[in-house]
């Protein structure tokens, strides 16, 4: 089997079982999993750390593939690019972390995240700042199946939890890492972000309110 094949299969495996978790258990003891999107997303950004220096960014060409191997279909690419609805401060006053949204070509919901410098949303690399461009692929979902998704991206030492929330679902609630609470940012179309000061281990990640944040 290629590896291709496998995280299509890890990917299906995944939505599989959130669609048999939400439909089965209306309040379900949530289990924080790193997508593999997430994870193909934290290797493109293994040169993406903060810019060096304190003038302005300078510009580097758009980036309709910056993840390696990311799953590239119809279904989860864009067609003009995401369009920005969060932002959140970063340590560099540069430039700001950001969530973008955008429908894929297939009408799959998707969400996408990064650097954002102005109405722009991107990486950094190399000392410059690459918007994402117009074909892009993002975390895609059927929000009709599933009411809520997240995924994950380190940048730096942070992490990035973002995603989308059906508009008729309640809001994601705080998380708790190690002892600390984060409030998420809501944006458009159902978009939030947590910006977690920490490489986030996923296995301590947790809801409020959820049975293991509560101890049980």
């Amino acid at each position: 089997m290629s590896d291709r094949q496998v995280q299509n299969a890890i990917r299906d495996q995944l939505v599989a079982a959130a669609v048999r978790e939400h439909e089965t258990r209306p309040r379900p003891r949530r289990r924080w999993r790193l997508r593999v999107a997430g994870v193909l997303v934290l290797g493109g950004l293994g040169v993406a750390a903060g810019a060096q220096g304190t003038g302005l960014l300078s510009e580097g060409k758009a980036l309709d593939r910056p993840f390696p191997g990311v799953l590239e279909g119809p279904e989860v690419r864009a067609t003009d690019g995401p369009r920005l609805t969060i932002t959140a401060p970063s340590p560099d006053p540069r430039y700001t972390f950001g969530v973008g949204v955008f429908t894929s070509r297939t009408g799959q919901d998707c969400v996408l995240a990064g650097y954002a410098l102005g109405e722009r949303l991107g990486l950094l690399r190399d000392g410059r700042f690459h918007p994402y461009g117009d074909d892009v692929p993002g975390m895609c979902v059927d929000l009709k199946r599933l009411p809520r998704t997240l995924d994950l991206m380190q940048v730096g030492g942070k992490t990035l939890v973002f995603g989308l929330a059906r508009a008729s679902h309640t809001p994601p609630p705080p998380l708790l890492y190690d002892g600390k609470r984060y409030e998420p940012k809501l944006g458009a179309d159902g978009s939030f972000l947590f910006v977690i000061d920490a490489r986030v281990d996923i296995n301590r990640l947790r809801e409020v309110g959820s049975p293991a944040a509560d101890g049980g």
